[in-house]
């Protein structure tokens, strides 16, 4: 359903007195609703209450432009943090399979100096020669190898934390952005509904002012 248009210019008050808005016989059609009962109704509306109306109205549409412009913006934050987590989530991958590669590199090296290692242990004759080789080359490459492995695996894991806290974050945000948008949305209807009692009032209004020229003739 679409919402009425209403136009706060049209609504003219003459005068301090007051008005009685005869509603009887007024049905609501497909278009719109009407929240008065098929009784008659009077309703009394003064200058006064017609121009804090006008107010509220204003008040009540600026409120629903920040309203919306704030889910707006959540949702551009949303879309902004799901972002930032899709590339660091490839970031990640990226940096993982550079992990193995280089893992495989390092463990490829250590077997080369390994083999390295064993052939001069095999061309050496004295064991204590042997031995010191052995310590020098093949242990100092294999912790070395093992220090690069642990400095990765840390990496990695503050990569893990800080994609754990965007999403929570992200969370958040979503959250946020569907409450905003609910409230937008409740408001929206509660103006609707202010729209037609004016419109209703209105017409009243225009009928009260014809018959009160009608009866001056």
């Amino acid at each position: 359903m679409a919402t009425p248009k209403i136009s706060l210019n049209d609504v003219s008050v003459k005068g301090n007195c007051n008005f009685k808005l005869d509603c009887q016989g007024m049905k609501s059609t497909g278009h719109e609703r009407s929240t008065f009962p098929s009784k008659e109704i009077s309703v009394v509306i003064s200058k006064t209450e017609m121009l804090q109306m006008r107010r509220w109205m204003v008040k009540m549409v600026e409120e629903l432009k920040i309203k919306r412009r704030v889910a707006l913006e959540g949702e551009t934050r949303a879309e902004a943090l799901a972002e930032q987590l899709h590339s660091i989530q490839i970031q990640k991958d990226c940096e993982l399979e550079e992990s193995k590669q280089r893992e495989e590199k390092l463990e490829h090296s250590l077997a080369m100096v390994k083999q390295q290692c064993e052939d001069r242990l095999k061309a050496l004759e004295v064991e204590k020669i042997q031995q010191e080789i052995y310590k020098d080359s093949y242990i100092h490459s294999q912790e070395k190898s093992r220090s690069e492995i642990r400095q990765l695996k840390t990496t990695l894991r503050q990569q893990d934390k800080q994609i754990c806290e965007l999403e929570v974050h992200l969370q958040t945000e979503k959250t946020a952005s569907s409450k905003l948008l609910t409230q937008w949305k409740e408001a929206m209807v509660k103006l609707e509904e202010l729209g037609q009692l004016h419109q209703i009032c209105q017409k009243s209004l225009t009928r009260l002012e014809e018959s009160g020229k009608c009866s001056f003739k």
